[in-house]
């Protein structure tokens, strides 16, 4: 039988981003625009406020007291031509490198081009994270909510290990029902600690990550041994997110925090 963990741990927290020479040619052209278009927003601003000042000058000279209309109006031009709409360019940009399906949702909290970015380069992977997480939802029958968000990893966090508390109590206590648990319990723990050493071997300041991903392995081999239903094990759309380069770090009532490692810059 084929053993599929050898080849999932060489896939954690490597997402393939195949279109990230596409998003970043991308971003290069949206930035010059923006560069012009600041440049401009900058001379107009500049030239109000000439006119504001000859405006304020003229109040002076005259020395009634009366502040005419135009005063006013070139205040109410100046603070429209220095908003600043922190969200403004991501969006933008965002719209010309999503597919159209993406467009009418922002999965990201802030104004996070990088992270935007990030996600437009792998479109097939996040959609596969995302499928994998509705499929575990079904499965594990715990209060998570239905929205998913997108965030950096920036530590060793994963909310895999909390969420298979449940459907590892169900498979040992099947399975203790079974004439020869003994040897089921003894190479399923077998397989834990063999899956627990590639993954820190391979990635050795996630020590979480590596508790989460080998007791997705433990948890599938004990389900197995009880026969029980294929299609109530937690563990296949757990190891499909996983080989999608992406981990969960926030899972509760208000949803799934689906979370990626920084791209490295090119050499």
């Amino acid at each position: 039988m084929h053993d599929p963990w050898p080849d999932l741990v060489s896939k954690l927290l490597r997402p393939s981003r195949p279109d990230a020479a596409r998003c970043a040619r991308e971003r290069d052209g949206f930035e010059l625009e923006r560069r012009a278009m600041r440049a401009e927003q900058a001379s107009a601003i500049s030239d109000c406020v000439r006119r504001i000042e000859e405006a304020r000058e003229q109040v002076f000279a005259a020395g009634d007291g009366r502040v005419p209309r135009t005063m006013t109006d070139l205040e109410r031009e100046w603070r429209r031509l220095a908003r600043v709409d922190p969200e403004a360019g991501v969006m933008d940009l965002w719209a010309r490198v999503a597919p159209a399906a993406w467009l009418d949702r922002k999965p990201w909290r802030g104004a996070d081009l990088d992270l935007a970015m990030a996600l437009a380069t792998d479109v097939s992977g996040v959609d596969r994270a995302e499928a994998s997480v509705r499929s575990l939802r079904e499965r594990i029958g715990a209060d998570i909510g239905p929205r998913i968000r997108w965030a950096w990893l920036e530590s060793d966090v994963d909310a895999a290990f909390s969420l298979l508390a449940g459907p590892l109590a169900l498979a040992q206590d099947a399975l203790s029902r079974r004439d020869w648990e003994l040897v089921a319990f003894a190479r399923a723990h077998a397989l834990e600690d063999a899956v627990h050493d590639s993954v820190l071997a391979t990635w050795p300041d996630r020590p979480m990550l590596a508790r989460s991903v080998s007791l997705a392995a433990l948890v599938e081999a004990i389900w197995i041994a009880a026969a029980l239903p294929a299609g109530g094990c937690p563990v296949a759309p757990l190891r499909e997110l996983w080989a999608t380069g992406y981990v969960i770090t926030v899972a509760d009532a208000e949803g799934v925090t689906l979370a990626m490692p920084r791209p490295q810059p090119q050499a």
